[in-house]
């Protein structure tokens, strides 16, 4: 599945914008398997969320373009980060020294 929109992204996405700048400010966020990103990029957004650094992840890379196209397409480029993260490989990959 590529890029998809999922309900639970606009559910969380809701519950953040909720409660503007008390859930997520100051924070850093992972988001795994962003698909189009709509949480992370609403968690980032200054007048919404408001968190400090963002990183979005996915393994297909097709994803990850996509990603870093919508993280520039909002202006998100400082704080927002996309990054490559497959749960299968077990060794050898590290997103940001989270794994």
């Amino acid at each position: 599945v590529r890029a998809v929109l999922w309900p639970s992204a606009v559910a969380l996405s809701r519950w953040i914008s909720a409660a503007a700048g008390s859930r997520v400010a100051g924070r850093t966020v992972l988001e795994l398997g962003a698909g189009c990103g709509l949480s992370g990029l609403v968690a980032a957004h200054p007048d919404v969320g408001g968190a400090a650094s963002v990183v979005l992840t996915d393994f297909n890379r097709t994803v990850l373009d996509n990603l870093r196209r919508n993280i520039a397409l909002n202006g998100a480029e400082g704080v927002v980060v996309a990054e490559r993260l497959d749960f299968y490989e077990q060794e050898g990959t590290s997103c940001r020294g989270w794994i």
